[in-house]
């Protein structure tokens, strides 16, 4: 067995996300479809639209591929990490969304001159 061969076994059988640190382009493609559903399920329950999901979903990768070096699995378990860096992104997707979206009455209340506000 040549070195490079036996380099690449021992990389395959390192965690997703320390695959991902290292810079390796299938362990991304295996995260995709080893925790895309999970995301995805994720990223419908904090928008209301597919497509607002799918920029969510996107932008979670993104937060995962930039944050996986940082991700000490001796602390935290693989896929609670990536469920939290989901939750954070969406979090801050809602947060954000909110203050651009009026989604209630109570978003829409603008001041009259006369009687302080209305709805």
């Amino acid at each position: 067995m040549t070195a490079a061969l036996q380099k690449n076994d021992l990389v395959d059988k390192l965690p997703v996300l320390t695959r991902i640190a290292l810079a390796d382009k299938a362990a991304a493609q295996e995260c995709i479809d080893v925790y895309g559903a999970m995301i995805w399920t994720l990223a419908k329950q904090f928008t209301d639209s597919t497509e607002a999901a799918e920029r969510a979903v996107q932008e979670i990768f993104i937060d995962i591929w930039k944050n996986a070096a940082f991700c000490d699995l001796t602390v935290s378990d693989e896929e609670i990490w990536i469920a939290l860096i989901a939750r954070r992104r969406l979090t801050e997707y809602s947060t954000e969304t909110a203050f651009h979206t009026p989604t209630s009455s109570a978003a829409r209340i603008i001041p009259n001159q006369n009687s302080g506000i209305v709805a």
